[in-house]
């Protein structure tokens, strides 16, 4: 497991479940990074998995470089049986997801990417990442899936919570 020098400069991947500004958990990562942007050694760039929203043209104002990553979240909703998500989502989900993070490493080298920060645990691209190219994760969890958002994950809470033990930093 690495380990992150917060004396040296800090080039952060924050990776966002959502486009909009009025989602709680993306007005609560706004809040992180106009906490810690503050700071000369830190750089954000939000990557974003869709490519319009009130929260990328936000950060685009504040000055903070944003980023469109056509990653997969691996959560559905309630109502949605694996079956019928699978048909929405298709099954290749994760495979589909390691392919983007090999097409990412142009991305992390030029930006000089040294910690990914995953803004929810229905985002598993940030292990992925960090997975392949040996970079730190801090994966913020900020929810309780079923019982919050009667979400679940595609792939199962088990294989959840062992990415989060192999591929998160604490």
């Amino acid at each position: 497991m690495n380990r992150i020098n917060t004396q040296e400069k800090c080039n952060i991947l924050v990776l966002s479940h959502g486009i909009e500004k009025s989602n709680g958990g993306v007005q609560s990562m706004i809040d992180l990074i106009e906490q810690l942007e503050q700071k000369p050694n830190i750089k954000f760039i939000v990557a974003f998995w869709e490519r319009n929203g009130t929260a990328k043209e936000y950060l685009k104002k504040k000055g903070i470089q944003t980023a469109f990553l056509p990653f997969l979240r691996w959560d559905h909703q309630k109502g949605q049986s694996i079956r019928q998500n699978v048909k929405t989502v298709p099954n290749i989900l994760f495979h589909y997801n390691y392919l983007l993070a090999l097409g990412c490493w142009k991305f992390i080298k030029d930006n000089n990417i040294n910690i990914i920060y995953t803004n929810t645990f229905t985002i598993g691209f940030g292990c992925i990442l960090s997975h392949m190219y040996h970079i730190p994760h801090i994966w913020h969890i900020r929810e309780f899936g079923w019982e919050d958002h009667r979400m679940r994950i595609i792939f199962g809470e088990k294989l959840m919570y062992t990415w989060m033990e192999k591929y998160t930093d604490r």
